[in-house]
């Protein structure tokens, strides 16, 4: 799927020309420091390809409702006698009413969102660039935040329109975490020597 004109509508964060191919195999996570307007919002992450004539490929997502930005110890998500070791060890969010803030930034205050994208294998090719892709909505695909949209419209004056803001720089280290896949080591060529046969 090409992005490039999505893209448009998204705050992007794209990398300089990757110097070799880059396997990338498993989940990238985006760790993002973030402020609002609103008490409360969604966040759709976009992990895209871009080429050297600047089109953006899809990769992989992933998405999260800030209310549920607290992370819950894994054991949480499964039943207390269980034995089963999950892995690999990823960010998990609650999803109980208990678990969910409805003021997550309320008063101004900066959360650090925590987000695992959807499990991918992809190498990038020499001279292509990663891109990461921030919207708060993917409509009509997924339903607007009812406290932003009550009426689940994208053009509506009971609207809520918030200013987002992404923070960085030491104090706020917003980035993704990319499993990337070592190359393998070059073995050094066999040689055949072929000796002359009678």
């Amino acid at each position: 799927m090409i992005r490039t004109e999505k893209d448009k509508q998204c705050l992007t964060f794209t990398s300089k020309p990757l110097e070799k191919d880059t396997e990338i195999t498993g989940h990238p996570i985006v760790h993002m420091y973030v402020s609002s307007t609103a008490a409360d919002g969604d966040f759709f992450v976009y992990f895209e390809d871009v080429d050297s004539a600047g089109t953006a490929y899809y990769v992989t997502e992933g998405m999260l409702r800030a209310g549920f930005a607290r992370l819950v110890p894994q054991e949480d998500m499964l039943p207390a006698d269980s034995e089963i070791d999950v892995k690999p060890d990823l960010p998990y969010h609650g999803f109980k009413a208990a678990d969910y803030d409805e003021g997550v930034f309320a008063k101004g205050k900066v959360k650090e969102l925590v987000i695992d994208l959807f499990p991918t294998s992809w190498v990038f090719k020499k001279g292509h660039r990663y891109r990461v892709s921030i919207a708060s909505a993917d409509y009509p695909t997924f339903q607007l935040n009812p406290k932003l949209s009550p009426n689940n419209k994208p053009v509506d004056d009971g609207n809520t329109v918030p200013t987002v803001t992404i923070h960085h720089g030491k104090k706020h280290l917003s980035r993704i975490e990319l499993p990337v896949v070592p190359p393998k080591p070059r073995h050094p060529k066999e040689r055949h020597e072929c000796g002359e046969h009678n």
